[in-house]
């Protein structure tokens, strides 16, 4: 009888650890994924750039003085970094007064220069430019006397050529009436006939 009881209490035993097995598989496999052991699951990954638990990323409402990114104001229409303008500064973004003012006075000494520099440029292109006509008008005038003097030097060489042509008629009239008459010159009375320098006989 003992030994059927203790048969009997092992069994309920065993009977009891399949139910508390079973419990356990029935819980580890409900919705909430609570395991047997008790211990919770760990909490899914929090996505990049967000501080809330949620999936959803953070949007600054429009208007608000929230800072999307590092230096950079929402708010900003210009999308630029603040630069501090409350505080008098200047920053990069816009030069001070007395740098317009230094640039201001370089510029228009610049600017005399250039000015100084073309009308040099033009003085000295109109120079030019009358010289060039002077030269032009010279060498017009050159063409005009050249022209004048070969013509004159034509003309010369053609009344040399007439004087040596009578110059050589009357060398040979000479020749004939020596030859004709010999020595008596003084017989036909041409003694005192001299031969000028004109080519003409007295």
């Amino acid at each position: 009888g003992s030994g059927d009881e203790a048969c009997s209490g092992g069994e309920g035993k065993q009977e009891e650890k399949g139910a508390k097995v079973q419990k356990g598989r029935r819980i580890s496999g409900s919705p909430t994924g609570i395991p047997p052991s008790g211990a919770l699951p760990p909490p899914p990954p929090l996505p990049p750039h967000s501080n809330a638990p949620s999936s959803r990323p953070s949007v600054p409402k429009s208007g608000s003085d929230s800072v999307g990114q590092a230096g950079w104001s929402s708010g900003d229409r210009g999308g630029r970094p603040s630069s501090g303008r409350s505080g008098g500064s200047t920053g990069r973004g816009r030069p001070s007064k007395q740098e317009l003012t230094d640039g201001k006075a370089s510029t228009l000494k610049a600017l005399q220069e250039a000015e100084k520099r073309k009308k040099m440029a033009e003085d000295m292109a109109k120079q030019l430019k009358d010289d060039a006509e002077q030269m032009r008008q010279t060498a017009e005038t050159l063409v005009v006397e050249k022209a004048k003097m070969s013509d004159e030097y034509t003309k010369v060489v053609h009344e040399r050529e007439i004087l040596l042509e009578r110059l050589a008629f009357m060398e040979q009239m000479m020749q004939e009436i020596e030859m004709s008459h010999g020595d008596g010159d003084e017989e036909h009375g041409l003694e005192g006939h001299e031969y000028e320098d004109d080519g003409h006989w007295e």
